[in-house]
């Protein structure tokens, strides 16, 4: 993992046509390191935006200790109404957008954007670390998404990032780290609403690389995640909101497959996920780490998903945000 510098000042010394937007719901003092991390980038953003869930998300002392922050509002438990809701308030042509438990390092910003001075590039995705192991754990760089919703979170970086992804995968982000070309994201009609938390960023990086532009990675911009618990997760294996996971899983892999044979391969990848995620949930029941109560809540909600996925991804003809007026 690449050093960080000294953190006690801001050093940037030039600025870029850059909206950094952070959504943020009930986690106020991971979001003040997040800005703080921010502010202390190689080259600064033009903006940074902060959207809120609720009031409760602020800092005590926000006003006056992030008075050049621009709070956007947004209430609710989606991210995906609250990525819209930054973008529709961005005024730069590129928007960069890091979770609010995330630490960018120094050139994070510096190195997200160099890809973008290829026109043709519409989506960046950096490299993400899990903060919450010593010394911190790789957790994304390089990740591939095939339609059916099948992810490698982690390959060997390309030459500066920008090698096209192999037959059948498609170049994805990791959503606590990554950039849009803002014009791009609006022709494709932004993010899709129906993804409260999981697969939404992967949802536009397929849009975007099927309406004609390239998704590349930079393997330098580097962020730590903390992970820190929120209303979708708990912690990454257990105890998580099963609902959103699975219904996200169904209708991405619905909704973005090719070919007569996707329907199938992506109800059978979701069914056998569902089989090992009992199996977990069994095993946390007995080593103690899970109450039986909540193993029989989480396969219910599991399964709701399921049906929820299905039923939008199969049947449902949903209109973006952005979609252009006929």
């Amino acid at each position: 993992m690449p050093e960080d510098a000294d953190l006690g000042s801001p050093s940037a010394t030039t600025s870029a046509d850059v909206s950094v937007i952070v959504c943020t719901l009930d986690r106020p003092e991971p979001l003040a390191e997040c800005l703080r991390a921010i502010w202390r980038q190689t080259v600064a953003p033009a903006e940074i935006l902060v959207v809120t869930g609720s009031d409760a998300s602020l800092p005590p002392g926000f006003a006056a200790d992030f008075s050049e922050v621009r709070l956007v509002n947004a209430p609710g438990r989606n991210l995906s109404v609250s990525r819209n809701a930054g973008i529709r308030e961005a005024s730069c042509a590129i928007a960069a957008f890091c979770d609010d438990d995330a630490a960018p390092q120094r050139a994070w910003l510096q190195e997200l954007l160099r890809p973008f001075s290829a026109p043709e590039v519409a989506a960046v995705g950096g490299t993400v670390y899990d903060a919450r192991e010593v010394p911190a754990r790789l957790d994304f760089v390089c990740g591939l998404i095939r339609p059916s919703g099948r992810q490698m979170r982690i390959r060997a970086p390309d030459i500066a990032g920008e090698a096209r992804a192999p037959r059948g995968w498609f170049c994805n982000v990791c959503g606590c780290n990554f950039a849009l070309r803002r014009q791009a994201l609006l022709e494709i009609g932004g993010f899709d609403e129906f993804y409260e938390f999981a697969y939404e960023e992967a949802d536009v990086a397929v849009r975007l690389f099927r309406a004609g532009w390239r998704v590349v990675h930079a393997p330098d911009a580097v962020v730590l995640h903390g992970m820190v618990p929120g209303g979708y997760r708990e912690d990454d294996l257990i105890n998580r909101n099963w609902h959103a996971e699975i219904k996200n899983q169904v209708y991405f892999g619905l909704k973005n497959g090719w070919g007569p044979a996707a329907r199938p391969a992506v109800l059978a990848r979701a069914l056998a996920r569902l089989v090992k995620l009992r199996l977990r949930w069994a095993r946390a029941v007995r080593e103690g780490q899970l109450a039986k109560a909540a193993s029989g809540e989480y396969l219910r909600s599991a399964r709701r998903g399921f049906l929820a996925g299905l039923r939008a991804g199969a049947f449902a003809k949903r209109k973006l945000p952005f979609a252009r007026s006929r």
